[in-house]
């Protein structure tokens, strides 16, 4: 789910540096009308990195906390899911993100709970899809897109009426989509 040029190459990441924001996501699970379903927010224009994107729930992590207490936390604030209502399964492998200079944590937990728009200063709109849909590498498209003055090929799926699940999201996704898979 990496942007890629026409030779392969993917978009280069930046070097490490000490001024990495470290933040974590949480991939939520919830019950759908006949599945699972997953929990995904379209961030607020209003954002200064990745406005107007599908995320998953998340953000900086604080002093003092872990990634996984930072990842209930957020997921309470963005989609008032209480941390006590999310049984955490376990975590996915950090990637890093050159846009933001972000490295992201993701968990994967389930909830019951039905979200809603916790901070609408963050957050546009919550939304579900049907996991067999998102987690399925049919439902993978690809569009053009220039960074940096470089033409990529972006991987995408289609979640949302108005807006791809790319980027960040979509990569992390992919890891899920393999573990799933069984790979």
């Amino acid at each position: 789910m990496l942007p890629r040029t026409a030779t392969g190459i993917a978009r280069p990441r930046r070097s490490a540096a000490e001024d990495i924001r470290n933040s974590a996501v949480m991939i939520l699970l919830t019950e759908g009308a006949t599945e699972l379903d997953m929990v995904f927010t379209l961030r607020s224009t209003k954002l200064r990195s990745h406005s107007g994107q599908i995320s998953f729930p998340g953000g900086r992590i604080d002093a003092g906390e872990t990634p996984q207490e930072a990842a209930l936390r957020e997921t309470r604030e963005e989609i008032g899911v209480p941390e006590s209502r999310i049984e955490v399964f376990g975590n996915l492998s950090k990637i890093h993100v050159p846009p933001s200079n972000s490295d992201i944590h993701p968990f994967v937990g389930y909830t019951k709970e039905k979200p809603i728009i916790g901070s609408p200063d963050e957050v546009e709109e919550v939304f579900t899809a049907p996991f067999s849909y998102v987690t399925d590498p049919k439902n993978i498209k690809s569009m053009s897109r220039q960074f940096d003055g470089t033409d990529y090929e972006v991987p995408y799926i289609d979640v949302h009426p108005r807006v791809p699940l790319w980027g960040a999201t979509a990569i992390i996704l992919a890891e899920l989509m393999e573990m799933v898979r069984g790979k």
